[in-house]
């Protein structure tokens, strides 16, 4: 799969003024709703912390079972975390 930085060189390589503008565009479109995406996702995980700590408050769940729910909220915020500092580089 070809990266934004590499279809960036390819226009430069040849490609007139008009067809860069419009990747230009295009890139920056793509990153944003990537953005959007990733915060939306972030925001679900938080609900989920959310819900669950209320279920654990409620005792609906066990204690430890709601450490367990949480470590692995934590972690995947954590990884979200890190692919969105990854995948969304300035445009």
């Amino acid at each position: 799969m070809v990266c934004e930085k590499d279809l960036m060189k390819i226009l430069l390589l040849g490609r007139s003024h008009t067809s860069y503008a419009f990747l230009s565009i295009s890139l920056r479109k793509s990153f944003q709703e990537k953005a959007r995406y990733y915060e939306i996702s972030q925001g679900s995980l938080e609900e989920l912390h959310c819900e669950c700590r209320l279920a654990s408050d409620l005792e609906y769940i066990a204690v430890n079972e709601f450490e367990r729910i949480d470590e692995h909220i934590n972690r995947v915020s954590y990884l979200l975390t890190r692919l969105k500092s990854s995948v969304l580089i300035s445009p």
